[in-house]
């Protein structure tokens, strides 16, 4: 688990981000979870429930090999922990309907990352 998130202006929104080394984890760590899990065969029915929009699911894969997400450096806080982290992280999707081309990723390397860094909130990924 790299994240999860709250949408600070819904408090019924949440998202995550879930990494795996490749496509045939992902596989066994979801059919793990989904189809063979006692916890998910016993509560999907509550927690399905509670999801009124569950369709925005992104397969997202880094655009560099290097440029993913790495290990959180925080550790998540304990179950019951009220406090909330003192932590803020955008996150910004860029829905393309053509691949991402070298020209995009030029773009975002030598002039969007340098400007994000420069007003304190460098790229995570």
């Amino acid at each position: 688990m790299v994240g999860q998130f709250r949408d600070e202006d819904d408090p019924d929104r949440f998202g995550w981000i879930r990494a795996f080394p490749d496509m045939a984890a992902r596989r066994d760590a979801l059919t793990a979870f989904y189809v063979n899990g006692a916890a998910w065969r016993k509560h999907r029915e509550a927690a399905n429930a509670c999801m009124v929009d569950s369709d925005d699911v992104l397969l997202l894969r880094p655009a560099r090999p290097h440029s993913g997400f790495t290990q959180p450096a925080a550790q998540r806080p304990p179950v019951g922990a009220s406090a909330v982290p003192d932590s803020r992280i955008a996150v910004t999707i860029c829905h393309r309907h053509t691949p991402v081309d070298e020209e995009f990723l030029n773009f975002i390397e030598q002039t969007v990352a340098p400007a994000l860094a420069a007003a304190g909130a460098p790229p995570l990924a």
